[in-house]
């Protein structure tokens, strides 16, 4: 199934380190204590993108990564130091550190750079609470290695702590080949560096395969190392379902690193606690210990009877928990590290001010405080919520988005690309004959006439009905830019999604559209196509969920529920597709 997809930005490359600058004269005039440390992890993140973009051009110059490059080395001496600080301020608990020297980006600027670059936002900062200050506590009396080699893109950032802590060599790699057996393509000379040595190498996941991962560990066992490198994954799982038998076995016998997440000390105590414990100005006193919501866990707050429970992505839901101070629930919810973090606060100000979501009161290095509003009955179970009412919300939310949330024109998936996927999804599911309808489209593509940071989730659960009467939606912020391929699209695919998701009548669905219209945001034509990839995509995004899933008696059930949602796109598009 095609469900997720890479986005890239492109931006200049000197524009980014004068934007670095300006976060380094921040922070430092920050005084010393949390917000200083996120701001040390900002400017190491922002490096580590400005790195990823550049040596990424060189490679596709060169057909090849150079580790002894004037841009590879300069980078990685940059990368390094803000390495160096950021695991200076984490072992000091936050009361201060060094920042790095000015000749490090001093250096940088004096290169030969492209005038753009093509910037891919690292996953783990973004959607997956992967914290840099883990990797720090794994390298935690590491044998000192010759090389630390961080796999693009986040390795870039991540290889620098590792590399940081370690007193070692920076170097980062382009993995390149079929998306379950990528390779790294060096030149003979760094053969040469690894013989003989010993190498860590650093990357988030394993993903579906670990391919980047195991073939890098291949390449440098055939360059004769010294011994097997040690690897540094964000998780201790298992490779994922598409993972060759030759590198499960040498996932098995390879020395691993990793620091949980909960092993973090931000502060004293587990780091939920400790980031509620910061945010006392916002909230009050902490009352009790954080509820962990995540993997789903918040379907149990919010339902009387799991009966009622959606589905959940519960190994690709962001971290959650649920927090009692000064005689209230808020919520802390992972939104990114940052700008990207920086970017979901700024976006939630102004949904807010709309009235569509819950307030929100700041930001801790990473995580959304917002209020968790007691008594409110989510929209899929709710009773009293009359129709009209919902319809002139849905029409008021699209407007809204539409006009405070424009989106450059190469933001998400082209309508070709959402053909693809819909195509390949519903010959999976429904066989070549339903894929042959979906190929109708082909000769008349819709033109997409405008893009929006739009909603991207309309599913009924992720809407609640407050005591009040007021509808609310709970998750705003980030599925527009999620780890999709979707990204961000025309209006029309909020509208299918509403129509798909709160089986809207033509007549309800084409008022919607008007009310765009009447906005100057109309949906592109025609509305069809965006309902039938909607539905292959729901279709695909259940199904890859299900089949990440494996365990006991709790995983069986999310699998059936799982299974269930994904069984009712496909009979809801082969409905379309035969009515076609």
């Amino acid at each position: 199934m095609l469900v997720y997809g890479d986005r890239e930005r492109v931006e200049d490359p000197r524009e980014r380190l004068r934007a670095i600058e300006r976060r380094l004269a921040d922070a430092a005039r920050a005084p010393a204590g949390l917000a200083r440390h996120a701001q040390l992890v900002a400017l190491l993140i922002d490096a580590g993108e400005l790195a990823q973009g550049i040596l990424d051009e060189e490679m596709a110059a060169r057909g090849e990564d150079d580790w002894d490059s004037p841009a590879a080395r300069a980078l990685a001496a940059l990368l390094i130091s803000f390495g160096r600080a950021v695991c200076a301020s984490y072992a000091s608990r936050f009361r201060g550190a060094p920042l790095p020297p000015p000749r490090a980006l001093e250096r940088v600027a004096r290169l030969r750079l492209p005038t753009a670059i093509r910037v891919r936002a690292p996953e783990g900062f973004v959607h997956y609470a992967v914290y840099p200050e883990a990797y720090a506590e794994a390298a935690r009396d590491l044998p000192p290695p010759a090389i630390v080699i961080g796999v693009r893109s986040i390795g870039t950032s991540l290889g620098a702590i590792v590399a940081a802590r370690a007193c070692a060599r920076l170097a980062t790699v382009r993995p390149i080949g079929p998306p379950f057996a990528r390779r790294p393509s060096l030149p003979p000379h760094a053969r040469a560096r690894i013989a003989a040595r010993h190498a860590a190498l650093v990357d988030e996941g394993p993903g579906l395969s670990g391919s980047s991962l195991c073939g890098l560990a291949e390449w440098i066992a055939d360059a004769g190392a010294l011994a097997p490198p040690r690897i540094f994954p964000s998780h201790a799982g298992p490779l994922g379902p598409h993972a060759s038998a030759s590198h499960r076995e040498l996932w098995r016998r390879v020395d691993r690193r990793v620091a949980a997440f909960e092993s973090l000390r931000f502060g004293d105590g587990a780091p939920a606690a400790a980031l509620a414990r910061a945010a006392r100005p916002l909230i009050g006193a902490l009352d009790g210990e954080p509820r962990d919501l995540g993997a789903g866990a918040w379907r149990s707050v919010r339902y009387a009877r799991e009966a009622d429970w959606p589905p959940a992505h519960v190994r690709a839901e962001r971290r959650k928990y649920l927090v009692r101070a000064g005689g209230a629930r808020w919520l802390l919810r992972f939104a990114g590290l940052g700008r990207h973090g920086e970017e979901r606060l700024a976006r939630a100000r102004v949904l807010e001010r709309g009235g569509f979501i819950p307030p929100t009161v700041g930001l801790l290095h990473g995580f959304l405080v917002q209020r968790w509003l007691d008594g409110a009955v989510s929209l899929d179970v709710a009773r009293g919520c009359e129709r009209a009412r919902l319809l002139a919300r849905l029409a008021e939310y699209f407007v809204f988005l539409a006009r405070e949330f424009p989106a450059p024109p190469d933001a998400g998936a082209t309508p070709a690309e959402l053909l693809a996927m819909a195509r390949h999804n519903t010959s999976l599911a429904l066989g070549a004959d339903a894929a042959a309808v979906i190929d109708r489209w082909r000769a008349r593509l819709p033109r997409i006439g405008r893009r929006v940071h739009g909603d991207a989730k309309l599913h009924a659960c992720e809407w609640l009905l407050t005591r009040g009467g007021a509808l609310v939606k709970t998750d705003a912020l980030d599925h527009h830019a999620g780890h999709d391929l979707v990204g961000s699209q025309d209006p029309a695919w909020d509208l299918a999604a509403a129509a798909v998701e709160f089986d809207l009548s033509p007549d309800e669905e084409h008022a919607l559209a008007r009310a765009l219209a009447a906005a100057s945001a109309p949906p592109a034509e025609p509305r069809a196509f965006f309902t039938e990839c909607y539905l292959a995509f729901e279709l695909g995004r259940h199904t890859l969920a299900a089949d990440s899933l494996t365990g006991g008696e709790s995983a069986r059930a999310e699998v059936e529920r799982l299974r269930r949602a994904a069984e009712s796109y496909a009979r809801r598009l082969a409905l379309r597709l035969r009515a076609a």
